[in-house]
């Protein structure tokens, strides 16, 4: 018999629903999956088992809200200093920021900086 935890709803998907808003809201440099146990008052075993029924984990529900921060924040990359935009993200520094970057958009940060600015510049 399965049981389900009285504080988690019934459905999976609504499951992976609950930790993508609590994401949504956390500093991910500092959240661990731990946190969001202890804020559900939810065994994190009981969460894994849940999250893994619909095909995901902590760390793609995790990389998703770091892309959809770097989406949403892609008009400010331009204006705004790089380190605020990778904190948002959830990175310390510059350089996993801009590794991550790259696998996001597919090319650098300079490139895409260049492509936004109406191509590259001729010297």
């Amino acid at each position: 018999m399965n049981k389900l935890h009285p504080n988690l709803p019934q459905d999976n998907q609504a499951v992976v629903r609950l930790i993508q808003s609590h994401l949504a809201k956390a500093d991910l440099f500092y959240v661990r999956f731990e946190d969001v146990s202890e804020a559900l008052d939810v065994p994190f075993n009981t969460i894994l088992c849940r999250l893994r029924k619909t095909g995901t984990n902590w760390e793609t529900l995790k990389r998703q809200e770091r892309t959809r921060r770097l989406m949403e924040n892609l008009d400010l990359l331009g204006r705004k200093n790089i380190n605020g935009v990778a904190r948002q993200c959830g990175y310390a520094g510059n350089e996993s920021f801009l590794m991550f970057f790259k696998r996001v958009m597919g090319k650098t940060f300079t490139q895409w900086r260049l492509d936004r600015q109406g191509g590259d510049l001729c010297l």
